[in-house]
């Protein structure tokens, strides 16, 4: 899986109790945690995907180059 997932405060907040709940389930620790909001407790969120092009994914190796792609890290 390639992306970026955004989160609220509630919906964090529940996506770490459902993690946690998750993982001590026998397979869970094998989970990608993207496959606990959309199928493991699909029920517990409002999940909207987009589809992701060659030319959307950048790899970033360093801070520094996270800075340089988006202006909002630069906070130091």
């Amino acid at each position: 899986m390639i992306g970026i997932s955004y989160w609220n405060e509630a919906d964090g907040t529940r996506l770490a109790q459902d993690l946690q709940e998750a993982f001590e389930q026998p397979g869970g620790i094998e989970l990608f945690f993207e496959q606990v909001p959309l199928t493991r407790r699909r029920e517990h969120y409002r999940v909207e995907v987009r589809p992701c092009r060659d030319e959307d994914v950048v790899e970033i190796d360093f801070f520094s180059e996270l800075k340089a792609i988006d202006p909002a890290y630069d906070v130091l």
